[in-house]
């Protein structure tokens, strides 16, 4: 369960960072190699705050979807 949890947010940190800032790469391969760890990084975080805090977590990424996606 948890495993699924840290995809989907993996996904999630990739959307939400491309939403908010253009990329712009000078060298590709790090770049995307540096996106793809981080952003797993983050979606680890995030999957942990939704598993032990999802009360709190659920209606804060309902709405970040919402704002994303509007």
């Amino acid at each position: 369960m948890f495993e699924t949890v840290v995809v989907i947010s993996t996904i999630f940190v990739w959307l939400a960072y491309h939403k908010i800032f253009s990329i712009v790469y000078f060298d590709l391969s790090r770049g995307c190699i540096t996106e793809i760890v981080f952003s797993l990084i983050g979606g680890i975080i995030v999957a942990y705050l939704i598993m032990n805090y999802w009360f709190i977590a659920v209606p804060i990424i309902i709405l970040a979807v919402y704002k994303m996606f509007k």
